[in-house]
């Protein structure tokens, strides 16, 4: 039986590199090099923006849901929903639980199993400074 692999889309970014290796190639189009090469910097552009904006806003999470388990007891992530969905109607368990994963991934957070129950809780030695002065 033939395994059928399928093939990534070139994204713009790769278009663009390949006319300018064309372009070059060919010689005399450098009007056209410099489009290609704008556009790939408007690219990389858009692409940072999105994703400092992102990081902002899971920030912004990640210390909403570090109040939360400030009290030190493991909370599933549907609890940790309830208390915050009080002031964010938009938040759902799902943008909760990948925050959760996310806090876990670096070291924010430490992830307990318990019979089939996954609590959460702050990872031990991680403070929340903001607010206080720095002498």
């Amino acid at each position: 039986m033939a395994t059928i692999v399928k093939a990534k889309a070139p994204t713009q970014k790769d278009q663009f590199a390949k006319m300018i290796a064309v372009f070059e190639e060919i010689g005399g189009h450098d009007d056209l090099i410099q489009f290609c090469n704008e556009r790939i910097e408007k690219l990389a552009k858009k692409a940072t923006s999105a994703n400092s904006k992102k990081s902002a806003e899971d920030e912004k999470f990640f210390d909403l849901i570090a109040d939360v388990l400030a009290d030190g007891k493991g909370m599933r992530a549907s609890e940790i929903h309830k208390v915050l969905a009080v002031d964010n109607a938009t938040l759902t368990v799902q943008k909760v639980t990948a925050m959760l994963k996310k806090m876990v991934d670096c070291g924010r957070a430490v992830k307990t199993v318990d019979k089939k129950v996954a609590t959460f809780s702050l990872a031990f030695g991680v403070e929340d400074t903001e607010g206080e002065d720095a002498e």
